[in-house]
């Protein structure tokens, strides 16, 4: 009887990790994509079309382009983007978090990346190497001009600069991923594809998803019916 509960509670847990993207942009999105997908999520690829609804969508990842309002009050409303190079400019510049981009460009190939203490507590440096980088995936940067106090620094680049920064929007979570993670995403390394997958779980709350919430009651319901019938 323990194994089967073992077994259903690990599967349940799979469960909660699965959950429902929209890729928008158009820097290896199809490549994106499939990786996503690979991994048990489901994606929509709106490619340069933005949406006009992102109801049921958990997350949205911005590939090098400008979002739109929809995309913005989707996070405000409590979901979360990540975004690509100059998708992190949009960002910025609508408020969605406290900082500002003033510039960007190639810094050299395969540029080291070092996740600070917060972002290896967010998760992000999960399965990876710290720092680490990956050839063209780690060459063109965003250049930060100011970052408030309420968003972390989650990972920087030569000298402590930053490179990655996060916090809340609203009911969301905004992650800017200020840098070209994406060109030629199908030539990524393993790192890159990991960081991908662990931003996916970026949150600046604390608050579980209501999914959560049941799937733990589910589980607490089973512990106890176990523990009664012992």
């Amino acid at each position: 009887m323990k194994q089967i509960f073992i077994i259903i509670f690990l599967a349940l847990l799979g469960t909660l990790q699965a959950i429902n993207i929209a890729v928008v942009g158009t820097n290896s999105n199809n490549e994106v994509t499939s990786w996503l997908q690979t991994n048990g999520h489901s994606v929509t690829n709106f490619g340069s079309t933005l949406p006009t609804s992102l109801v049921n969508y958990n997350a949205v990842i911005l590939l090098r382009t400008n979002g739109n309002d929809t995309i913005k009050n989707f996070v405000l409303g409590g979901g979360l983007l990540i975004t690509e190079w100059t998708g992190a400019d949009w960002a910025t510049s609508t408020g969605l978090l406290d900082a500002t981009i003033t510039s960007g460009g190639q810094v050299g190939t395969g540029v080291p990346i070092t996740f600070t203490t917060a972002g290896i507590n967010a998760g992000l440096a999960n399965n990876m190497s710290n720092p680490y980088s990956d050839a063209a995936r780690t060459d063109h940067f965003r250049y930060f001009g100011t970052i408030g106090s309420d968003v972390e620094i989650l990972g920087t680049r030569s000298t402590n600069v930053a490179a990655i920064v996060g916090g809340s929007s609203g009911l969301g979570s905004t992650l800017l991923l200020a840098y070209d993670w994406a060109d030629g995403f199908s030539s990524a390394n393993a790192y890159t594809k990991s960081l991908i997958l662990n931003s996916l779980q970026y949150s600046n709350t604390a608050v579980p998803e209501p999914a959560t919430w049941t799937m733990l009651g589910i589980f607490i319901s089973m512990a106890l019916w176990i523990r009664k019938t012992r």
